[in-house]
């Protein structure tokens, strides 16, 4: 890889990273802080504006704009199955932040590379490292004592949180 196609690809990272960031803190603060009642509202905002953000840095490459009608044309079935599986897990991760606090919440989104790991073990048949397992074991275990304490005041969002960890997971896994 070029210098040039490392920064770009650094940059849609570091991109992907800051906007869900601020897209979450924005979320808790509409939906749990200010009252807003209206999760799906918020994950429809969430999806358009990632995709709006983020579309002119992919598009300014030739090599990404030359496919993309191809992969539209071609991959629309799995796109499909993936957008469906990004707008559960986002509505349900909205919908749990105005149960609980946005802490909490990502406490348990840290237990996906778990999750990753166990359906990697799965589909693929990739049994992860030793230092890996005890990395996994270490995840496990803190989140599991974190959820434990707060397991009494937001079970509803603690649901939520899981099902949108467990889709999102799924997600990555399949989606490659």
């Amino acid at each position: 890889m070029k210098p040039a196609e490392l920064c770009f690809a650094t940059a849609i990272v570091f991109a992907y990273l800051g906007l869900n960031s601020l897209l979450n803190l924005l979320n808790r603060w509409a939906l749990g802080l200010f009252g807003l009642k209206f999760p799906l509202v918020m994950t429809a905002s969430h999806m358009i504006f990632g995709s709006t953000a983020l579309s002119p840095l992919m598009l300014m490459r030739e090599h990404y704009s030359s496919r993309h009608a191809l992969v539209l044309q071609n991959d629309w079935k799995g796109l499909a199955i993936i957008a469906t599986m990004n707008g559960f897990q986002i509505a349900c991760n909205n919908a749990s932040l105005t149960v609980m606090e946005l802490s909490m919440n990502q406490v348990i989104r840290s237990s996906i590379p778990v999750l990753v790991a166990v359906l990697a073990i799965c589909i693929e048949a990739k049994i992860p490292s030793k230092g890996e397992i005890v990395c996994l074991i270490v995840i496990s275990i803190g989140v599991m004592l974190a959820v434990w304490e707060e397991s009494r005041n937001a079970l509803l969002g603690i649901i939520l949180t899981l099902a949108s960890t467990v889709m999102q997971s799924i997600q990555m896994s399949l989606s490659g």
